[in-house]
């Protein structure tokens, strides 16, 4: 069972603005975890500051603040996703709704199980140049790494 303090919980949220929103999630137990985070919505990228109250193992939701580390870092990571997804199966999709990356084993629910992307990573990247969304029969969109993104990872230019 998840326990806080009235007290404990007073302190935590003391240094946040007492306007903004409180969503909470405890159900993935082991303690409770408070930290600022980023709702996003899917299609427009547009994000809302709430701060998250959730079960530490696991339970967190919504996307960090989007700073210039944070963008480096994952946009870095989906280049070698995608730049590698021959090799490894990965891919990127928006079949369920917002991007998520999954890895295709043949199979029809593959899609199903994976990793959600913070859009605003993705559409940043695609004004970049660095990736590109491209319509499939199966999916309806799979996003794929272009000949600019290719290029930045393989000199390392995004993940300096």
């Amino acid at each position: 069972m998840n326990r806080i303090k009235v007290s404990e919980l007073m302190n935590a949220l003391k240094s946040y603005n007492p306007d903004m929103d409180v969503v909470m999630d405890l159900r993935a137990g082991g303690g409770i975890s408070l930290e600022r985070r980023d709702l996003v919505d899917d299609r427009t990228g547009e994000a809302r500051e709430i701060i998250a109250i959730f079960g530490s193992n696991g339970g967190s939701f919504g996307y960090p603040a989007l700073s210039e580390d944070y963008y480096k870092n994952k946009s870095f990571e989906i280049l070698q996703i995608l730049l590698d997804g021959y090799k490894s199966q990965k891919r990127i999709t928006t079949i369920h709704g917002g991007y998520r990356i999954y890895t295709n084993y043949g199979g029809r629910d593959d899609s199903c199980y994976g990793t959600t992307v913070d859009p605003r990573i993705i559409m940043r990247m695609k004004a970049e140049s660095l990736i590109c969304e491209v319509r499939h029969p199966n999916y309806p969109v799979r996003v794929e790494i272009t000949d600019i993104g290719a290029t930045a990872i393989t000199k390392g230019e995004n993940n300096d």
